[in-house]
């Protein structure tokens, strides 16, 4: 390519090593890992570190109280 023709070129983002651990943890969060399995991949040493990414579960459980259907009673 010639300079020209880069110019337009939107650059990404950089990516630095806190946000592929944030990337995987939440993505381990997603597939069913709980949050001691996180916690010890992770290597941290209080739970209280790994809550951060708790916000998947938040995120997931409002959509799928969403796709309950309101109980007959």
């Amino acid at each position: 390519m010639r300079h020209e023709e880069t110019r337009n070129c939107p650059r990404p983002k950089p990516v630095h090593p806190h946000t592929l651990r944030h990337t995987a943890a939440t993505t381990w969060l997603r597939q069913g890992f709980n949050l001691r399995e996180v916690q010890k991949l992770l290597g941290h040493s209080s739970p209280v570190t790994t809550e951060v990414y708790t916000h998947v579960y938040d995120e997931d459980l409002h959509r799928k109280q969403e796709a309950l259907e309101p109980l007959a009673l």
